[in-house]
């Protein structure tokens, strides 16, 4: 039997821009997923099963030449499909080690939040095959590749592509103020792949590249909330231009006493709040806005104790 687990992710800088080599700061959340591989006796088929916070999500039988025999789900049958085919072709000694075989798949958050279902099952089935997790991704998606950094990562880290491959830096990401920077889910998840695919389409003022990278600097080390604040302010209007769409503070949240960045695909995914008075009264604002899951700091970084989000209101 063979056991792993790969991190959820959070990106506090650099969405979008990182897929054109800006630098980002990106967080390794204590949510994530594992995948048990063990055989199967007397069996001629791949059962794959996938839980969703304990209850059977996704399950589907394969033959041992990845035919899809019976699932519950044929679109995400496909992706397992496309994703073992591909692991196979960077390893295809896979292919015997996955016969047979009973693949057990659990992922201790919900699915709509969004932290990484893709990347950190991508980070799993390469841990199994013992193939690149860089060079599966490529063959799978288009994404920067900061996912999977995060998947592996055991702090926050810095993540950028240099000739279009990952460099990779762990620091520490602790600001004396993190008791007043919360994580709130808006309630709408967005597609990875849509939004990036509709985002390479574009074209990308270099500049924006170097602005974004010495903005992801300034927030690793700023010293005070105030400094904090701005540059989400800073980063949240130059990707709002790029993107041709307005910040969600403005959008949704004229008149808040702090900031609010978006992150990874704008719209509907996580967004960062930063906030000075007492946690209730955030939560009452949030509860209006029909936005009830909130984490502290804490919460949501690998390192910290595995605490369950507060969630407002339900």
């Amino acid at each position: 039997m063979q056991h792993f687990f790969s991190n959820g992710k959070l990106l506090l800088t650099a969405e979008y821009l990182v897929l054109q080599g800006a630098q980002a700061l990106a967080v390794p959340t204590h949510f994530g997923q594992s995948i048990t591989v063990e055989t199967q006796i007397d069996s001629q088929s791949i059962l794959w099963q996938t839980h969703v916070e304990g209850n059977l999500w996704f399950r589907a039988r394969f033959s041992n030449s990845l035919a899809i025999l019976e699932t519950n789900d044929k679109a995400t049958a496909h992706v397992i499909q496309k994703l073992l085919a591909a692991t196979i072709d960077l390893n295809p000694e896979f292919i015997a080690k996955i016969q047979s075989s009973k693949v057990a798949c659990s992922i201790n958050f919900p699915m709509e939040w969004g932290l990484g279902t893709s990347s950190s099952l991508i980070s799993n089935v390469a841990y199994v095959s013992n193939v690149d997790p860089f060079l599966l991704l490529r063959k799978v998606s288009k994404g920067s590749g900061y996912d999977i950094a995060c998947a592996r990562a055991q702090s926050a880290i810095l993540y950028e592509l240099q000739q279009d491959q990952p460099k990779i830096t762990p620091v520490s990401f602790a600001p004396t103020f993190k008791n007043q920077i919360y994580f709130a889910y808006l309630g709408q998840k967005q597609n990875s792949e849509t939004s990036i695919a509709r985002y390479l389409q574009k074209e990308t003022d270099q500049s924006a590249v170097s602005q974004v990278t010495m903005l992801t600097q300034e927030m690793l080390h700023a010293k005070k909330l105030s400094d904090f604040n701005q540059i989400v302010v800073e980063h949240e209007q130059i990707t709002g231009k790029i993107l041709g769409e307005m910040p969600i503070k403005e959008k949704s949240f004229r008149n808040f006493d702090g900031e609010i960045k978006s992150l990874g695909a704008w719209g509907g995914d996580f967004v960062m709040i930063t906030w000075k008075h007492s946690m209730a009264e955030l939560q009452k604002i949030l509860i209006e806005k029909n936005m009830h899951t909130l984490f502290r700091f804490d919460q949501i970084l690998k390192s910290a104790a595995e605490q369950k989000p507060i969630r407002t209101g339900r």
